[in-house]
């Protein structure tokens, strides 16, 4: 008689995964935040959240101010900017992304699908009044986000089913054909009002999708001038991007 071997099932850390939910609320304040404040955010008792600041204190993640109060470090870019290579983005994204933001005199931004959302990965700012503030790792709506719309019209099968059955809501079947067939998406005071941005798609050498964005208030933005200069520096791009191969889907 023969057995089968079943594969062990994961077992999750828990004390890692409130960890880093811990990096998650530091991530989402402008200022240092007490270990009390801390734990009221995560829903936890204060010893075992002060015990998890002290195990990041050690790890680097995290500094520790002399009011006893705790602030993230730098050594979050460091992995950032792992990720980016990993993606296939190198070093000259950001001078490249400031010669769109000069010459277009609007902000530029490169958005990425990371699971469930479309963060801003890379940002930069003309130097002009009003600007769109929208920071590095802001998480923007699927449904209303010029980025995240032209990123699903590209991407693979399946994957705007998968982000539908885990209740995120997204552009219709028709209006991401319509993306995909245009080549570009664009959003006027639907994901912040007196904000109209315009966004193409390129793909990384490594198969990951960015979108590539410009966007400044509503009545300055003129869609015709905006989409020649995202072509212009899609076709500057850094080695390793380029604009997708076009879906019959």
């Amino acid at each position: 008689m023969t057995t089968t071997k079943k594969e062990p099932r994961s077992r999750l850390l828990t004390s890692v995964l409130r960890a880093l939910a811990l990096l998650d609320v530091l991530a989402d304040v402008e200022t240092s935040v007490g270990a009390s404040d801390l734990a009221g955010r995560v829903d936890a008792d204060r010893s075992s959240v002060f015990q998890q600041l002290q195990t990041l204190v050690h790890a680097g993640w995290v500094e520790q101010l002399p009011d006893a109060t705790y602030r993230l470090t730098l050594k979050a870019f460091t992995v950032a900017n792992g990720a980016m290579t990993q993606a296939g983005l190198g070093a000259r994204l950001t001078p490249w992304l400031d010669r769109l933001a000069t010459r277009a005199g609007e902000t530029a931004s490169l958005v990425m699908i990371d699971g469930t959302q479309a963060i801003v990965v890379a940002r930069r700012e003309p130097s002009v009044a009003m600007k769109a503030n929208i920071d590095i790792g802001t998480s923007l709506s699927m449904r209303t986000s010029a980025s995240a719309r032209i990123l699903l019209a590209v991407a693979e099968p399946g994957v705007v089913e998968d982000l539908r059955h885990a209740g995120v809501e997204t552009p219709s079947d028709r209006e991401l054909a319509q993306y995909r067939t245009q080549g570009w998406s664009e959003q006027c005071d639907e994901l912040y009002p007196g904000m109209h941005s315009v966004a193409i798609a390129l793909r990384t050498t490594q198969g990951a999708d960015a979108a590539l964005s410009l966007a400044g208030p509503t009545g300055r933005i003129d869609r015709h001038a905006v989409l020649d200069h995202l072509r212009a520096a899609a076709a500057e791009a850094p080695d390793g991007m380029v604009p997708p191969l076009p879906r019959d889907t």
